[in-house]
């Protein structure tokens, strides 16, 4: 009986730290810091564009970040004078898409993600530290009480992306 009852336990303990409802990665104010940033970025997307939100189809939980993305990003995100429009897509089906920026959902961070944004010449954000150390990807934001931004500075330049100075000194460089 106390067995059983240290299992049960411990299987509330790890439901408290799984989410009830499905928030996204990256929340409202992680996309407006985004938003932001961009304006230091070169090239920066222009006119109206694609916003790839990319997911990973063999992680449900992949799909599902990349829809709660989605629906916080809503039908377009106006980022320094440009409208970029999200739209779903798969990571290996990144290379053959056409896209101005690459948000990367949880678990779809990959060798394929790296290689299509640095062929394309955008930049690819993500909420996962690791992959930004990795260069798997060249910027995360992360949540806190202030929100911080870190930077893979040889990835972007491996991608064709230039990086205000200014801006790299208020990052935290990986």
């Amino acid at each position: 009986m106390a067995r059983m009852l240290g299992w049960g336990i411990a299987a509330a303990a790890l439901l408290e730290l799984v989410p009830c409802s499905l928030a996204a990665s990256l929340s409202p104010q992680e996309l407006q810091v985004l938003g932001t940033a961009l304006a230091f970025v070169q090239p920066r997307p222009a006119g109206d564009g694609i916003l790839a939100v990319v997911y990973s189809a063999a992680n449900s939980a992949s799909r599902q970040d990349a829809d709660a993305i989605m629906a916080e990003i809503g039908s377009r995100l106006n980022v320094s004078g440009a409208v970029l429009t999200p739209r779903l897509v798969e990571a290996g089906a990144l290379a053959s898409a056409d896209f101005s920026l690459v948000i990367v959902a949880a678990g779809a961070n990959s060798d394929a993600v790296r290689d299509a944004v640095r062929a394309h010449h955008v930049l690819c954000v993500t909420a996962d530290q690791a992959a930004v150390q990795d260069g798997d990807c060249m910027m995360a934001v992360r949540p806190g009480p202030h929100v911080e931004i870190f930077l893979n500075y040889q990835a972007a330049r491996q991608a064709g992306i230039g990086v205000a100075t200014a801006f790299r000194m208020m990052v935290r460089e990986l």
